[in-house]
């Protein structure tokens, strides 16, 4: 684990920090924000929250390159996506 000092966040040591999680650690990240946003009664809000980054994401042809790289990789595990193909 990345050990941090008092320091400002900022993107770009925010993805180092997340890089350098392992995988366990990075799931573990989505659990505490799920939590964070919960415990702040924010988990609802947080829907448009997502809506206007994906607008900015979809603005920026790197950020969306990677969201999308990274996203559907969580997607297909999160929604079971295999388990509902009617292709199969």
């Amino acid at each position: 684990m990345l050990k941090v000092e008092e320091t400002i966040l900022n993107p770009e040591l925010l993805a180092k920090a997340f890089w350098n999680l392992d995988d366990s650690e990075q799931a573990e990240f989505f659990v505490k924000l799920h939590e964070l946003l919960i415990d702040k009664n924010l988990i609802f809000e947080s829907d448009s929250q997502w809506y206007y980054m994906g607008k900015k994401i979809n603005e920026n042809p790197k950020a969306k390159n990677m969201a999308c790289r990274m996203l559907v990789y969580v997607f297909n595990h999160a929604t079971d996506y295999l388990d509902r193909r009617i292709d199969v």
